[in-house]
């Protein structure tokens, strides 16, 4: 992101320059992505892991304690997280009072908007309510596309002046050297498809083990799908019919660091039948290998994936076909 420079942040240390201390709430620190979204960025941040516990610590401290702006990242682990609409409620409210108190303290909030709906959220009508509040808390809220800057700006009346589009980041040299991974030769082999992340609702694994399940009937196709990644309740029972098909290797076991690189450097195609979301690390990490993605036809997917792979994309109107189609060509091109 961009420097953090302020008319009245805080001195650093040697007085040559005016920077803003913020604090980047993180929920764990596996994932390299705020770390790389504040790599050139100069000033005293500090990457923190918690939620609601560390925001209320924050926000209560003494003025003199508290770093002079906050970044606030995935709504969805912090609002409507319970079956209970009235516990969630009243959780919101606390979190929301707090940032509230913080801002009139002379805090700063910056909030990132990562998706349309949430990864996990129980209670949708809380977390919206809460995002309607944030919007008129925040000092800047940042998106990664022009396609999220649009919805922000409609569905909370967020003003252009207080839009901030940064893209997501690439993930060159966060798993290897750099030139590790521009060295590495293309896979052989037939036409290898991988599927990552974490399987839940929106990531539209269900798809997948269809449209595999139908292209293991077709003798022609030579190819192979690896679906790796964390499943959990229903989601292991999807693994588990994964494992029955054909050329399909799946795991809901973590996979280490050190194992990306090869995982995503054997791979052809990155499958991601993603339809409801701005913007996908895992999408990202595929691109960061030079994997060219299949999915949805939609405007993130087309801001996000080069040009050169847009014939990969298919109708977005939800037909487990459409996919189905799109790995059928691309198991049928030459794999160079």
């Amino acid at each position: 992101m961009n420097n953090a420079t302020s008319d009245g942040a805080e001195a650093s240390e040697t007085g040559a320059e005016r920077t803003v201390s913020v604090v980047n709430i993180i929920y764990n620190h596996s994932n390299p992505y705020q770390r790389l979204m504040y790599e050139d960025t100069e000033g005293p941040i500090r990457l923190e892991a918690g939620a609601k516990s560390l925001l209320g610590r924050i926000c209560q401290a003494p003025a003199s304690e508290r770093p002079r702006a906050l970044h606030l990242h995935w709504d969805d682990r912090m609002f409507g997280r319970n079956a209970d609409r009235e516990e969630n409620e009243i959780a919101a409210g606390g979190v929301l009072d707090d940032l509230e108190q913080y801002r009139t303290d002379g805090g700063r909030i910056i909030w990132t908007v990562h998706n349309r709906i949430a990864h996990a959220s129980r209670d949708a009508a809380t977390l919206q309510t809460a995002r309607l509040r944030l919007a008129e808390l925040s000092d800047l809220v940042h998106v990664h596309s022009a396609h999220a800057a649009g919805y922000v700006a409609d569905e909370y009346d967020v003003r252009a002046e207080r839009l901030c589009i940064a893209p997501h980041p690439s993930y060159l040299g966060a798993y290897e050297p750099a030139e590790a991974t521009l060295a590495r030769p293309p896979a052989g082999g037939p036409a290898h498809f991988l599927h990552f992340g974490y399987f839940r609702g929106n990531k539209g694994s269900d798809d997948v083990i269809r449209a595999a399940g139908a292209l293991s009937g077709r003798d022609a196709v030579d190819w192979r799908l690896s679906i790796i990644g964390r499943a959990f309740r229903t989601g292991i029972r999807m693994m588990r019919a994964a494992e029955q098909l054909p050329n399909v290797t799946a795991s809901s076991q973590m996979i280490p660091d050190e194992e990306i690189p090869a995982l995503f450097g054997g791979a052809h195609f990155y499958v991601a039948p993603f339809r409801d979301l701005f913007t996908s690390g895992s999408v990202m990490l595929a691109l960061t290998y030079g994997l060219p993605v299949l999915g949805p036809n939609t405007p993130a997917m087309r801001e996000t994936t080069p040009k050169e792979c847009h014939d990969l994309l298919y109708s977005n109107d939800g037909h487990p076909r459409r996919l189905l189609r799109s790995m059928t060509a691309a198991a049928g091109m030459d794999q160079v």
